[in-house]
């Protein structure tokens, strides 16, 4: 069993902050940590 959670984002979009790509790099580094503390593991799509 799993989750998949799916990012996207560029920046370019209508109305979008242009910051957005960035960050979300920054919230991804802290949900990352957060997800090893839980002992998550992440694997790639191919993988499940």
């Amino acid at each position: 069993m799993g989750e998949v959670v799916l990012l996207h984002t560029c920046g370019e979009t209508l109305g979008a902050d242009q910051d957005s790509p960035v960050n979300t790099i920054l919230a991804l580094k802290t949900v990352l940590k957060e997800l090893t503390n839980r002992r998550v593991s992440c694997v790639r799509i191919d993988e499940l």
